[in-house]
């Protein structure tokens, strides 16, 4: 056997397990695969009730034909906010970001030579805007839960009251960290 076909069939067997484990653990929580079908996208904060500041981090490098409609979905709601990080964009990203918000995104522009140098180092800038945004308003730190999103995802109808169950039902306390281009976390204490 070459060590191509030893590749393949590797791959092809942990492509496979991890297909049959996902779907026993879909089972095991009484999920049907058909219903990721009947999911619908427009509506993330549909049926919250929750006293949670949800922050939306997101990263951008020449994102503009993606980034209006997430801003979109994620815009609108009096305890969400959206934080577009421009990491020196060439093309019109904070102009669709702009054209797409409801007077809730904040749009943190990275200059050279200080950006592009990775998602991490953009989340950081992103991180550092939410923490001053929480401090000006005078939100409860303990109340804000900070989201990253791709530039072109979107979450399904109801997703953060979801969320926010989840985050009540099990007291969830997420110590907030800096990132580095190696991957490493390294903790930054309490939040703010």
């Amino acid at each position: 056997m070459s060590l191509m076909s030893l590749v393949v069939w590797l791959s092809n067997g942990y492509f496979f397990t991890m297909f049959a484990l996902g779907a026993r653990e879909l089972r095991r929580r009484g999920v049907r695969m058909s219903d990721a079908a009947a999911l619908r996208y427009g509506d993330p904060h549909r049926g919250r009730t929750d006293d949670l500041y949800f922050y939306f981090l997101i990263p951008c490098l020449n994102e503009s034909a993606v980034i209006g409609r997430t801003v979109r979905g994620l815009t609108g709601h009096p305890r969400a906010r959206t934080v577009v990080i421009d990491d020196a964009c060439d093309d019109d990203t904070a102009t669709q970001t702009r054209q797409a918000s409801a007077g809730d995104t904040a749009i943190v522009r990275r200059e050279l030579p200080e950006a592009r140098k990775g998602k991490g180092a953009a989340l950081n800038a992103g991180l550092a805007a939410v923490r001053r945004m929480v401090q000006a308003s005078g939100q409860d730190p303990a109340q804000v839960i900070v989201c990253v999103m791709d530039a072109d995802g979107h979450l399904s109808d109801g997703a953060l009251a979801h969320v926010a169950r989840e985050f009540a039902a099990h007291a969830a306390v997420v110590s907030p960290c800096t990132m580095t281009a190696a991957g490493r976390l390294h903790s930054i204490g309490t939040f703010p």
